[in-house]
């Protein structure tokens, strides 16, 4: 048990005299996108900002681009967004995005929009993470046409 101690010393410092400090291989932060809340919920005719986040700092010359998808009961004629797919392109460690809903006129059931965060990217096209807990987004549109 001795020998296999002092074995895996020599070893160590053969190879650390060999290496210099300065080429040895730092790790990456670990980086983790996710929204910043997954729900909340408007009027007709309101706006809310939706919150994209990062887990650690983006570099100054790069960017995560992050694919989404979008489904629930809304659809393009109830809100001023995209339909189907996407991508956000993060340049910092957060992202804010407006979603206007319309105000249709008559009287309608509550209507969602939900967007999922299928894919991310960064510029080096390396995949990066996305949280499972907070990857979708569900927004609830409330009617605001009362009965005459």
């Amino acid at each position: 048990m001795k020998k296999k101690i002092l074995a895996t010393a020599i070893i160590f410092g053969l190879i650390s005299g060999i290496l210099p400090a300065s080429n040895i291989v730092q790790a990456a932060p670990i980086q983790k996108v996710s929204f910043d809340g997954t729900s909340s919920q408007m009027t007709e005719g309101d706006l809310v900002n939706v919150k994209l986040k990062t887990v650690n700092a983006i570099g100054s010359s790069k960017y995560i681009d992050v694919y989404y998808t979008i489904s629930g009961t809304a659809n393009s004629s109830d809100y001023y967004f995209h339909d189907g797919t996407g991508v956000f392109r993060l340049r910092d460690n957060e992202l804010s995005f407006p979603l206007y809903s319309i105000d249709e006129g008559g009287l309608e059931l509550d209507e969602t929009v939900v967007i999922t965060l299928q894919a991310a990217i960064d510029s080096d096209n390396n995949n990066v993470a996305i949280d499972q807990a907070s990857k979708v987004y569900t927004h609830t549109i409330k009617d605001n046409n009362g009965p005459p």
